[in-house]
């Protein structure tokens, strides 16, 4: 339940996956069943609906929205397992954890090397676009 009330404040929690569920749908019973599911090894996930969002210059990236069930899951598992690897990150590890930003590298960086008088960002061009999803 937990994991279902984080999700249902997350902007585009309405949007449906391929099983075209929506928030309405879940209720405690639907909860209870997919813990049946989970405990019984039964649970499998469902494919991701595909669509594209725009970029800049006009570009588009491919975007992935899996449905309810299968947010609910990953959830879940992001609220067990988050703790357990945190322990583990570096604390000069800024990229996707809560609470640290490119922001927060940023000003490690200036902290730690006053007297730097430049700071170089790189990005590798479309990588992601690039690299075979496939497998």
């Amino acid at each position: 339940m937990q994991a279902w009330e984080q999700i249902r404040r997350n902007k585009g929690n309405q949007t449906a996956g391929v099983d075209k569920m929506t928030d309405e749908m879940i209720d405690l019973e639907f909860i209870h069943r997919l813990s049946e599911k989970l405990k019984q090894g039964s649970y499998r996930p469902k494919p991701v609906r595909r669509g594209l969002i725009p970029k800049e210059h006009g570009k588009q990236r491919p975007l992935g929205i899996p449905t309810l069930e299968d947010r609910i899951v990953q959830q879940a598992l992001k609220m067990l397992l988050e703790p357990i690897f945190e322990t583990d990150f570096r604390k000069c590890s800024h990229g996707f954890r809560q609470g640290l930003s490119t922001h927060t590298a940023l000003r490690d960086v200036v902290r730690h090397y006053p007297n730097s008088s430049w700071i170089f960002e790189g990005d590798i061009k479309s990588y992601f676009d690039k690299t075979p999803h496939g497998n």
